[in-house]
């Protein structure tokens, strides 16, 4: 959506309020009815044009931000911060019936950088000569992936669950894991595998 196209949007919605504010039809009312139900409708009109407001301010953020960079040429040594790899963390593992994973974005230089994306997790069980058992999968969306970000004693990273219902073959004692993340920013899709112990409950 366009800066354009918000604002108008915006201009349509406190339209709207102040038609709800003055509505008037034929025949008789109850005004005391109709001024509650107008108000409640007024406030969430309100509160709705505020947050498209800060929606608009943080586009317009966006795009200074966008020209600014486009208009400066940055040194050889630097890069745009953008995720290169991901790592599964020390701590992953078990939890009852589901697999903790801790998940670090890293940019080119090993740094932790926030990533907008939507992860895939698939948990299998390999045996040696053997096709490997799958134990369980899902699919994080870009939104539950956002608020999945963590910062604190423990470092910074994404926590993310994965259920795995699926029992281990017998004499099995770890699970292999493959996380992938569709980076909705760049566009690129990474990948990293990583075999972990599956302590019995």
């Amino acid at each position: 959506m366009t800066l354009f196209r918000t604002h108008r949007l915006l201009a349509l919605l406190v339209g709207a309020a102040g038609l709800c504010a003055t509505g008037c039809s034929s025949g008789p009312r109850n005004f005391e009815n109709d001024n509650d139900r107008l108000r409640k409708e007024n406030t969430a009109l309100t509160e709705k044009v505020a947050q498209l407001s800060d929606h608009v301010a943080g586009l317009e953020k966006q795009l200074q931000a966008e020209q600014s960079r486009r208009g400066v040429k940055l040194p050889e040594s630097l890069v745009i911060p953008a995720c290169t790899k991901i790592t599964i963390d020390r701590y992953s593992g078990r939890v009852d019936d589901a697999l903790r994973l801790y998940l670090s974005t890293l940019d080119a230089k090993g740094r932790f950088v926030q990533t907008i994306g939507r992860v895939s997790i698939s948990v299998v069980a390999i045996e040696a000569g053997k096709e490997a058992t799958v134990l369980g999968s899902t699919t994080i969306e870009a939104k539950d992936f956002d608020a999945a970000y963590r910062a604190g004693l423990t470092g910074t990273h994404y926590t993310l669950m994965c259920r795995v219902p699926g029992k281990l073959p017998e004499g099995v004692t770890e699970v292999t894991v493959k996380v992938t993340l569709d980076d909705l920013v760049t566009g690129q899709s990474l990948s990293v595998t990583k075999n972990l112990a599956w302590p019995a409950k």
